[in-house]
């Protein structure tokens, strides 16, 4: 009786805790779907942007999309070598979110100084993105990274 006992209090705890981290994957997947949506929608809004206040408007967007971090990094890459972009706007994410992911910010861009000669209609915004580089303390990560 007592080790029947004992399996059905462990078979309870074991589903129990195989219950409860499936309901936390899932909370996590809703959460990513619901900030790439997010994402998404501050990118459809900064490329709609118009008018005089145009930049302000973006770089306005782009602030909020910094509040995602890490995740953001990459679309605000994108952004910096679109040539109808202004390169303030993604620069000011980018500042943003190195405050706190320094590290992957200039893993980031300097990826994306590597690869400069794959955007040749870019190059007013690569050479902008390297100051900034250079303002974030990150060219000594690029040389690093460039020279493995």
């Amino acid at each position: 009786m007592l080790p029947s006992l004992l399996q059905a209090l462990i078979m309870a705890g074991v589903a129990y805790f195989v219950t409860s981290r499936v309901e936390q994957a899932l909370k996590e997947r809703q959460a990513t779907v619901a900030s790439v949506t997010a994402m998404t929608q501050l990118l459809k809004d900064i490329d709609a942007a118009t008018g005089d206040g145009r930049e302000a408007q973006r770089k306005s967007l782009a602030r909020q999309l910094s509040m995602y971090g890490v995740d953001a990094i990459g679309p605000l890459v994108i952004l910096a070598v679109d040539k109808d972009m202004e390169i303030a706007v993604p620069e000011e994410g980018l500042t943003l979110i190195a405050i706190r992911h320094k590290a992957e910010v200039c893993a980031a861009l300097g990826s994306l100084l590597r690869s400069r000669e794959q955007f040749p209609d870019a190059v007013t915004q690569m050479k902008s993105l390297e100051r900034r580089t250079k303002d974030l303390g990150c060219m000594e990560r690029v040389k690093t990274c460039a020279a493995r």
